[in-house]
């Protein structure tokens, strides 16, 4: 049976120094000169320690952040590329993700090389960051919108590989707090030691933020205030809302993530059919499958994803969707070949959301 155990950073401390003396060091995420060590301490008190009995690491995390299990894979036999494991931390400072996959007896270099042929490539294999004495590869990405890009950071202790990956950046503290959770993360026989993170990596995730305070903006990225007039927290913290002119204006990714409830797919459209063999239950192809919701997907940079509600063969397929800065949502009728392929759960979606009231604006 799974165990978590939730703790209070004092009690932590507590019963560490009932054993041994522990020190966790820090560093700061140096985001526009702001982040000074005492800022740092004053932003993470209160910060809850999470504390996991099955791969035994633990961790600091804010304490408004609500952490769940949201894949959990029991394989024997698994697969490299599968996560085996998501921990979901949602909160007002964005969305983390920690995403544990088996080494398979490959170190971290090989293991990124492998599982990159089989989804798609990784812009950074070689180490070039450490985390809890770990060598670890670090790499930020920019995503479509204004406010969007992702930040990833990769450790493995030989046995697993942990990806910590924040997929939105709202904000300087959300980097920091993404930082000081890199800092005070530990494995089994280890201390937290810090996060050692390239300064380039730093600077790229700075640009995203700086890109979102651009004034004047025509069109711009709104999290965690639904979309359209639909609400949903989970698909708002991953995925933006387009609004122009202080109008939504819809966005392909949160609408397919609304309508099936909830997805495991992280960044731009084009980006999905490349995830989709790391999640177990997940499958991809050329046609629709008959009797299931699935994603119409098309490539490229930034791509685009649509619903299937309902296939049941043919030639034609009747897909819905919301196009970025364009349209809260409209439905149309295409032939079955126009998609670049489908996506889809094997046990199919867990529920089909509602249509916003301005669908086809």
């Amino acid at each position: 049976m799974h165990r978590i155990r939730f703790l209070s950073v004092f009690t932590l401390v507590v019963l560490l120094l009932g054993i041994c003396s522990v020190t966790i060091a820090g560093s700061p995420f140096a985001v526009g000169g702001l982040a000074q060590a005492s800022n740092v301490a004053a932003q993470t008190a209160g910060w809850q320690v999470y504390q996991d009995a099955d791969y035994g690491f633990t961790l600091e995390y804010p304490a408004e952040w609500k952490p769940e299990i949201t894949i959990d894979i029991r394989d024997p036999h698994p697969k490299p590329e599968w996560v085996l494991r998501r921990y979901t931390f949602i909160g007002d400072l964005g969305g983390l993700d920690i995403d544990i996959s088996a080494a398979q007896g490959m170190d971290l270099s090989t293991w990124l090389k492998w599982v990159g042929e089989i989804t798609a490539p990784f812009p950074v294999t070689e180490p070039n960051a450490k985390v809890a004495g770990y060598p670890a590869v670090a790499f930020a990405e920019k995503g479509v919108g204004v406010h969007d890009g992702a930040l990833s950071v990769f450790v493995s202790d030989g046995q697993y590989v942990y990806r910590f990956w924040y997929t939105a950046i709202y904000s300087e503290d959300g980097l920091r707090a993404y930082q000081h959770i890199l800092d005070t993360f530990r494995l089994p026989g280890t201390i937290a030691a810090g996060a050692e993170i390239p300064q380039p990596v730093i600077q790229k995730a700075q640009q995203v933020l700086e890109s979102g305070n651009t004034p004047m903006q025509s069109c711009q990225s709104v999290y965690n205030q639904g979309c359209c007039g639909l609400s949903s927290t989970y698909c708002s913290t991953y995925f933006p809302c387009s609004r122009l002119n202080g109008v939504d204006k819809g966005n392909c990714t949160w609408y397919v993530c609304y309508q099936y409830g909830a997805i495991p797919f992280r960044g731009n459209a084009g980006t999905w059919w490349g995830q989709v063999p790391t999640y177990a239950s997940w499958r991809r192809g050329t046609r629709p499958q008959r009797g299931l919701a699935n994603i119409a997907w098309w490539g490229g940079d930034p791509g685009h994803v649509a619903y299937v509600g309902d296939y049941q063969g043919g030639e034609q397929v009747t897909i819905s969707e919301m196009s970025w800065c364009n349209s809260c949502g409209r439905t149309r009728t295409i032939p079955v070949t126009d998609p670049w392929g489908y996506i889809w759960r094997a046990t199919g979606p867990t529920r089909k959301g509602e249509e916003p009231e301005n669908f086809g604006q």
